[in-house]
């Protein structure tokens, strides 16, 4: 993905974990776009009260490839 050869990090919404776009981002929200940016907005709030150094640990231990298994193992428990 060009931006990530920028320096970039991909953030995606998508419903579907196994999407090629979801398994690509960094940080995929896998839930409806409508839902998703209220929690966003709400979550970025609480996130600006923290330090930089705090910012950048969360976003480098954060792992995506975990996050989709997650999500995945959530979804079949629905079922």
């Amino acid at each position: 993905m060009a931006l990530k050869r920028m320096g970039k990090k991909v953030i995606t919404i998508d419903l579907n974990p196994l999407s090629r776009t979801s398994r690509t981002a960094d940080i995929t929200m896998v839930d409806n776009i409508t839902r998703a940016l209220p929690n966003l907005v709400r979550e970025l709030k609480l996130l600006g009260t923290r330090s930089t150094d705090d910012l950048s640990g969360i976003v480098s231990a954060f792992d995506n490839d975990a996050n989709l298994e997650r999500s995945l193992a959530r979804m079949r428990g629905g079922l």
